[in-house]
C-alpha cells in the first residue's frame, strides 16, 4: 500500500523531527508556515516525566492544512546516545509511569461514554496542553477555525497524537482530521478504540518490523499490588495498522501477530493475583532485555528511514 505512503509521507518526516527544537523543527520543516513564531510551538514541563516535557510542534501546511507534530521520549537509539544519562533518564521514567498509573475517565468527553477508559498518565500529559486554553490559544492564533487537521507523532508521541485527534474532533465536529502515529504504545481500553472509530478520524498507525514499543501497556502492566483490581481491562490499539518490513512491503490493515495475540487473549481478573505478581517480575524482566535488543526499530529515524526506502523502491513501478 505504498500509494498511502506516498499520502502520509510528511507526515512520517514531521512525527520523526518533532524531538527537535521549535527553531530546528523549522528549518527542517520550511513548508509549514504561520506566525508568531511563538504560537508553533507549545512545551510544558510534565512531573509524570522525570526531565521530561510534552512539546508539540505547530504549522500550517500548503495554506489551509493546520498539522501538529508532538514529540516523543527520546531514548537511547545508538552507540552515541547510549551515554546519554538524560537519555536514560526519560527511557527509566516512561517505564516507571506505564506502571504507576492506572486506565481513567475522560472527563471532556461526554458524560455518557460510560466504560471508556485511556491510560491515566497518557491523559496527564495532554491535558497538561489544555490547562488555561494553552493549546486552543496556540491553534486559533494560528487558524482561527481549522477545518483540515493533520496530527502526527512517533512513540509517546504517537499517544499524544491519538488523544488530540479525538479531542480535535470534540472541539471542531466538522474539520477533516488526519492523524498518523509511528510506534505508537496502547492507548486504553476497547471502548476507547471503538469510540475512537466511531468518530470519523482518519488514523493511520505504522508499525517498524518488530519494533517492542507497540506491545504495551499489555494486560501485566497493570498486575502489580498498587494497580490490582477486580478485572484488568484489556488495552487496544486504534487506527488502520501498517506494518511496515513485513514480506520487505508495507502491509496495510494487517496487525502484527504478537500485537494481534495479545489483544484477543481476555482479561485478568484480581483472582490469583499473587501468582500475576511473580509472573510480572520474570515477564518484565525478559521483556525489558528484548526492548532494549529491539530498541533501534523503534528510532524515529528508522521509521522515516523505511518509508522512503519502500516509496523510492515502489517509485520505480508507478
Amino acid at each position: 500500500m505504498a500509494a498511502v505512503l506516498l499520502q502520509i509521507e510528511h507526515l512520517v518526516r514531521y512525527a520523526s523531527l518533532a524531538n527537535d527544537s521549535g527553531t530546528a523543527f523549522r528549518a527542517r520543516a520550511p513548508e509549514l508556515q504561520g506566525k508568531p513564531y511563538g504560537a508553533r510551538i507549545l512545551q510544558i514541563g510534565t512531573p509524570t516525566w522525570i526531565g521530561a516535557n510534552t512539546r508539540v510542534h505547530l504549522g500550517i501546511r500548503n495554506g489551509n492544512i493546520l498539522v501538529l507534530a508532538f514529540s516523543g521520549i527520546d531514548m537511547p537509539f545508538t552507540l552515541d546516545t547510549y551515554i546519554d544519562l538524560q537519555r536514560w533518564q526519560r527511557f527509566v521514567s516512561s517505564i516507571v509511569m506505564l506502571f504507576t498509573y492506572n486506565l481513567t475517565e475522560i472527563l471532556w468527553l461526554h458524560p455518557d461514554h460510560k466504560g471508556l477508559l485511556i491510560h491515566e498518565g497518557f491523559l496527564k500529559s495532554f491535558n497538561n496542553l489544555l490547562v488555561n486554553d494553552r493549546l486552543l490559544t496556540k491553534i486559533t492564533t494560528l487558524m482561527p477555525n481549522p477545518s483540515n487537521i493533520e496530527i502526527c507523532g512517533h512513540g509517546l508521541g504517537g499517544v499524544l497524537a491519538t488523544i488530540c485527534a479525538l479531542w480535535c474532533r470534540m472541539t471542531w465536529p466538522g474539520a477533516q482530521i488526519t492523524c498518523v502515529t509511528l510506534g505508537s504504545p496502547r492507548v486504553g481500553n476497547d471502548i476507547f478504540a471503538t469510540e475512537f472509530s466511531n468518530r470519523n478520524i482518519t488514523c493511520y498507525r505504522l508499525v517498524n518490523g518488530s519494533d517492542p514499543i507497540p506491545t504495551i501497556p499489555d494486560r501485566y502492566s497493570q498486575a502489580v499490588p498498587w494497580n490490582l483490581r477486580m478485572t484488568h481491562n484489556l488495552y487496544r490499539h486504534v487506527g488502520i495498522p501498517l506494518w511496515l518490513g513485513h514480506d520487505k512491503l508495507p502491509t496495510l490493515g494487517l496487525e502484527r501477530p504478537d500485537i494481534q495475540h495479545e489483544e484477543a487473549a481476555g482479561n485478568l481478573t484480581a483472582e490469583g493475583w499473587w501468582l500475576y505478581l511473580v509472573f510480572f517480575v520474570i515477564y518484565w524482566t525478559v521483556r525489558a532485555g528484548q526492548m532494549l535488543f529491539k530498541n533501534q526499530r523503534h528510532s524515529p529515524v528508522e521509521y522515516s528511514t523505511v518509508v522512503q526506502r519502500i516509496l523510492e523502491t515502489r517509485r520505480d513501478c508507478w
